[in-house]
């Protein structure tokens, strides 16, 4: 148990340290979309994943955006990200 523990802190040390370097607001990561809410610093506050499952049709995306669109710390940047990664994963043109 300490084995996954120590590999989740290291996931999560990578995934800070890489944010703080490479500001992203959305990136696909096993199996969902995470959306990020960042500190003023870059770093991220919370990470909300969105399971690519979800998305895979057009109810489904419209109900996700509509949920990221009443988060208080969601942006115009974030939801453009997370169309941009919705289109690229799902091959849409």
């Amino acid at each position: 148990m300490t084995e996954d523990k120590s590999l989740n802190d290291e996931v999560r040390a990578f995934r800070e340290k890489y944010l703080a370097e490479h500001p992203t607001l959305t990136a696909v990561v096993d199996g969902a979309i995470e959306v990020y809410d960042l500190n003023q610093d870059g770093t991220v506050h919370y990470v909300y994943p969105i399971p690519l499952a979800d998305l895979r049709g057009g109810l489904g995306t419209a109900f996700w955006v509509r949920q990221l669109a009443d988060k208080t710390w969601i942006t115009k940047d974030h939801l453009s990200s997370f169309a941009s990664d919705v289109i690229a994963h799902f091959g849409l043109k």
